[in-house]
């Protein structure tokens, strides 16, 4: 006779983050660096794998890489000029926010490097 049982064993924590019964919210802290980065070379300054959706396909002349930077080399095409400011930047000049504590979320991603 074969049986198969599921449940908890002792010392196992469960995975189940809410229940049918629950009142109050529950508050879920995820780490926001929980994915590796990767560091861009563009004109000789280092960003970020984040400003990667913000350059045009069109201006880009060619994708390198260097081993002694351990970083992606971006050259863009002559005429192309990416306007690339830090998002407290943004946030100064396009928005009445006032605060400090903002979260920036770009494409459904929540920015994870320093606003700058």
């Amino acid at each position: 006779m074969l049986t198969f049982s599921l449940g908890i064993v002792y010392g196992q924590e469960s995975l189940e983050i809410y229940k049918k019964t629950d009142t109050v919210p529950k508050v879920v802290y995820k780490v926001l660096d929980d994915r590796a980065h990767t560091t861009i070379e563009i004109q000789g300054k280092d960003y970020l794998d984040d400003i990667v959706p913000t350059l045009k396909a069109e201006g880009i002349n060619s994708i390198g890489h260097s081993t002694e930077k351990k970083a992606l080399v971006v050259e863009l095409k002559p005429g192309y000029k990416p306007v690339l400011i830090n998002l407290s930047t943004l946030k100064n000049k396009y928005t009445n926010v006032k605060s400090e504590r903002v979260l920036f979320k770009i494409d459904d991603r929540v920015v994870q490097q320093n606003p700058g």
